[in-house]
């Protein structure tokens, strides 16, 4: 081979000196447009455009969503009833149906009673059998009934449920109603969801709110308190015997939702008996006007 350099042909060394030429030139200045803008914060827009602030009394649900860490948290010192026995679950509810038949003749409405149930998780089968079933009907008892240490409920727990005076209400109850048939398919949760009270549903006609409530908010919301919602207790294992802090934790819900029941209900009965006075003194003038204009009319006749 010859000692001779291969000469490169000019059109492929056009590209290159471009590329060099481009890099050598000064960058474009950034447009004005570009360099006042700012990131955008949807969230602080969105919050004065609805005139919400934490400090604001009048932003109910918000306020108390941004300084529920000020809250103090629930406590429950009434009487915890743990039955793990299929016998005295039967004893039990039946002295409760007789206080429902007793109670129920001296009142007009049903008996409110708050019912939840908890179930442990495993991930890699899911959600496990019902566990424990809790109720509370009085804000100074509630019943813990595990029915994983039973192989079938009573008759009488469901009669207890099935009561035509028992209000049966709840956060997202009308699903845990539809797991306890799966669970238990001789329990038919169609009956339990036409009389049962959502109280998120509840909450939203009666303060003609539209959110979606959880438990804690909805804590928050009326009873100004936080519920301890720890994911250890939460997420432990509830085939077991109950610890302390479970059977706390488990009495907590069915507490926290009869307060929130009450409170609710005693708002619901002042905003009927506000209807009421505002329609009966319309009534009282509408009459005291046409009483009026009659005998105007009869004086009227009289002069003429």
């Amino acid at each position: 081979m010859s000692g001779k350099q291969r000469k490169i042909p000019e059109w492929m060394t056009k590209g290159a000196k471009k590329s060099k030429e481009n890099a050598d030139t000064k960058k474009k200045p950034r447009p004005n447009w570009r360099k006042n803008t700012k990131p955008l914060n949807l969230f602080n827009d969105e919050k004065k455009r609805l005139n919400l602030s934490n400090d604001d009394d009048s932003a109910t649900y918000s306020s108390d969503r941004f300084n529920c860490d000020s809250k103090e948290f629930i406590t429950y010192s009434g009487k915890i009833h743990y039955i793990t026995d299929f016998y005295e679950c039967a004893e039990t509810f039946d002295k409760l149906l007789t206080q429902i038949d007793e109670q129920s003749k001296d009142l007009n409405d049903g008996i409110a009673v708050a019912f939840d149930m908890e179930w442990s998780f495993n991930w890699t089968s899911g959600p496990d059998k019902t566990s424990v079933i809790q109720i509370c009907c009085d804000l100074d008892e509630c019943y813990i009934v595990q029915v994983s240490r039973m192989k079938k409920i009573p008759a009488s727990f469901v009669a207890y449920l099935n009561h035509p005076k028992t209000i049966l209400h709840g956060v997202n109850i009308k699903n845990d109603f539809r797991k306890l048939e799966r669970d238990f398919p001789y329990i038919k949760a169609d009956p339990l969801i036409e009389k049962c009270v959502e109280l998120g549903a509840f909450y939203n006609q009666v303060f003609n709110s539209s959110e979606r409530w959880s438990l804690a908010n909805l804590a928050l919301q009326t009873l100004k308190q936080k519920v301890d919602k720890a994911r250890q207790v939460r997420m432990s294992n509830w085939n077991m015997t109950l610890s302390e802090n479970q059977l706390m934790y488990a009495s907590l819900d069915v507490y926290v939702s009869q307060k929130i029941y009450y409170f609710i209900k005693e708002k619901q009965t002042e905003n009927s008996q506000k209807l009421e006075g505002f329609f009966s003194v319309y009534t009282e003038s509408l009459s005291h006007d046409r009483s009026t204009n009659i005998n105007d009319e009869i004086e009227k006749l009289l002069n003429f």
